[in-house]
């Protein structure tokens, strides 16, 4: 068996772009910032593992790269779109033991964080990487018991914020907060079938 993969360019024209807008340099409120563009190159692929001994499993995988570009509202200079991310991956190895009624599974994700453009602050924040993992079973007729491990690194949100003594156009760096965040690691057993 062969792989499929398809690999898109996209480029996308924007009006009327709700952010945050600057009123009378004292307040903010949600609105239109005008017009704004993004581009960039998304790609999803899906292998069979037979050829790496193993047999009945497969990768799927996922990625996004972007660029975007809006005028902002308070310093006239170009920026990227508020709360949208650069880049984006993921990863997925699953296997169906058919003759063990037995499957496994292990899902990976990693991506950047995004920004946040007020009238004071400038907020860079996101979960960053992580793993799944389970592990299911059929060997009960007509149960299917399945354990997963959500969260496995625990890696939470991070926030990089700076706030500044007025508007950031032209105000100094009142002070910066920076915080790391755990993940709370989830793990659940989940039984299904007919009782």
């Amino acid at each position: 068996d062969f792989g499929i993969g398809t690999v898109t360019l996209f480029h996308d024209w924007i009006d009327d772009v709700n952010d945050l807008l600057p009123l009378s340099g004292v307040l903010e409120v949600p609105g239109n910032i005008g017009s704004a563009t993004r581009a960039g190159i998304s790609g999803e692929l899906t292998l069979p593992l037979d050829g790496i001994g193993l047999s009945n499993g497969r990768v799927d995988a996922a990625a996004e790269w972007q660029t975007s570009r809006v005028d902002d509202p308070l310093t006239g200079a170009i920026r990227a779109l508020s709360e949208e991310r650069q880049w984006t991956a993921s990863m997925s190895i699953r296997q169906d033991l058919q003759a063990q009624r037995l499957a496994w599974g292990v899902t990976m994700f990693a991506r950047d964080v995004f920004p946040l453009y007020g009238l004071d602050e400038v907020d860079i924040q996101g979960q960053r990487a992580d793993m799944d993992v389970f592990i299911e079973t059929r060997a009960i007729d007509g149960l299917r018991i399945r354990l997963t491990v959500e969260d496995v690194f625990r890696d939470g949100e991070s926030r990089d914020r700076r706030v500044f003594a007025g508007d950031r156009s032209n105000s100094p760096v009142a002070f910066r907060e920076v915080r790391e965040q755990s993940q709370a690691r989830i793990i659940s057993l989940q039984v299904s079938g007919d009782f």
